[in-house]
């Protein structure tokens, strides 16, 4: 092993340690209701709301698609110690092209996946159109949520991520959007419009 990658995977095991611990918090939430839905599906959430999201159904047959960058390989790694067994990297570019074919692949196979669309880098709370790509060429529904909970913002974020407070409670709003397998682009447009109006109203406050 050289010495780059050392350093690398040195730098992913420590990002991966401090997420850990900062996520630990998954641990004390209480959910006051569950995510029913039906499998599979895409389940789509802001970037700085998921933490209740991707903790829920780790308990699940799901599959999850983090970013190509060392926090996202540390992340995967938290998600693996949380049950997680099948874990897609991606982010903006080849890659993000990539992720998605693979994605649609396990989808077809049955799994439920969770997507952030407008992660990982933004813009906030800006729904790009990947999860509605997924549900239309998976033939699955789509469904936003919202985990509601009292956290801490991290302001200093691009997302602002929201960090829930030890032993709060958390109450899952969500909604089911189907995508017709016929749509045009135009309409797949509108509908995105939609949705992404529909899950900004859902979410916590700024």
């Amino acid at each position: 092993m050289n010495e780059k990658r050392a350093s690398r995977l040195f730098l992913r095991k420590i990002i991966g340690y401090a997420i850990g611990v900062l996520f630990s918090v998954r641990k004390t939430l209480r959910y006051t209701n569950k995510i029913e839905v039906e499998h599979p599906c895409i389940i789509a959430g802001f970037h700085d709301e998921i933490l209740p999201t991707i903790s829920v159904l780790a308990g699940i047959d799901s599959v999850q698609m983090v970013a190509q960058s060392h926090v996202g390989y540390g992340l995967a790694n938290v998600l693996r110690s949380w049950g997680y067994k099948q874990i897609i990297h991606g982010s903006p570019g080849k890659s993000s092209k990539r992720a998605f074919i693979n994605l649609l692949r396990e989808i077809k196979k049955g799994k439920t996946a969770f997507v952030a669309p407008d992660g990982s880098r933004g813009p906030r709370h800006v729904m790009k159109d990947g999860a509605l790509f997924l549900a239309k060429q998976g033939g699955v529904p789509l469904y936003i949520i919202s985990p509601q909970y009292k956290g801490i913002r991290f302001r200093f974020m691009w997302d602002k991520f929201l960090l829930p407070l030890p032993f709060t409670k958390v109450t899952f709003r969500y909604e089911r959007i189907d995508i017709p397998p016929d749509a045009t682009k135009e309409e797949l447009e509108v509908i995105r419009a939609d949705a992404e109006k529909r899950l900004e109203a859902m979410c916590n406050p700024c």
